[in-house]
């Protein structure tokens, strides 16, 4: 895969990135078709960051502004190693985009496009920014029957979403006693549950309480979450909540 070119020009003198021209003098049968200075102009217009060493692989979100004339949409790579030659995974964030994931790595870039509206499509200037910043909430005293689902897989929604839930904790409080589901037993009943995560999503968890003979069960539990913020596309840039 590796990271893309750019497909436009830093203008110096207006400190502005122009897209490259697609045209040729061979396009054109003579100087009556010449009618722009550039032809047919790159859509969408490509710029490539600097490549970011976070020095360790860390989750993090990113907050870009961009200013722009045209339509802004961005592509996250990122790399365990840095060494961006088919090895990197990428995220394409489009315009009006909600709930986007966040990132983990030690290296990342961001490719900046740039669609055309009206007009030259333009890259004015863009400012990225990662922090590692994380929410937590608490919810205690959880009747996990009340919950929906089935004991096989209770679901929580979360009070907010976020980009991805990178801890969950789950402490089994009260457990009615059970019968154990097993042939031979010294102890017939138990109260034991194993908490297993299922699934970790943007705007609810999943999980079961398993008991000590493997079958699910339900309990009162307390549950901690700790995320990454929501990450959002408001008109060209991409912002943290």
């Amino acid at each position: 895969m590796a990271l893309p070119a750019n497909t436009g020009y830093l203008d110096l003198d207006q400190g502005v990135v122009f897209p490259n021209s697609t045209g040729a003098w061979s396009d054109y049968d003579d100087w009556s078709q010449w009618t722009s200075w550039a032809g047919t102009l790159v859509d969408p217009l490509i710029w490539v960051s600097d490549v970011v060493d976070l020095g360790e692989v860390r989750n993090f979100c990113l907050k870009i502004i961009t200013q722009a004339q045209g339509e802004v949409s961005y592509d996250v790579y990122i790399s365990a190693t840095g060494l961006f030659d088919g090895e990197e995974t990428v995220t394409t964030i489009a315009s009006g985009a909600s709930s986007v994931p966040s990132f983990t790595a030690r290296w990342f870039a961001v490719a900046v496009k740039v669609a055309a509206t009206s007009g030259v499509n333009i890259l004015n200037g863009f400012e990225i920014t990662s922090t590692e910043q994380t929410i937590s909430f608490d919810y205690n005293g959880v009747d996990t029957s009340t919950l929906a689902g089935t004991s096989a897989a209770r679901t929580l929604t979360l009070k907010r979403t976020v980009s991805q839930v990178v801890d969950l904790q789950i402490t089994a409080q009260a457990v009615t006693a059970y019968d154990l589901d097993v042939y031979v037993t010294n102890t017939p009943t138990s109260t034991t549950v194993i908490p297993r995560i299922i699934s970790k999503g943007t705007s609810t968890v999943t999980f079961a309480l398993v008991g000590v003979d493997n079958h699910a069960r339900d309990g009162v539990v307390d549950i901690k979450v700790t995320a990454t913020p929501e990450q959002y596309m408001q008109g060209n840039n991409l912002l943290v909540r």
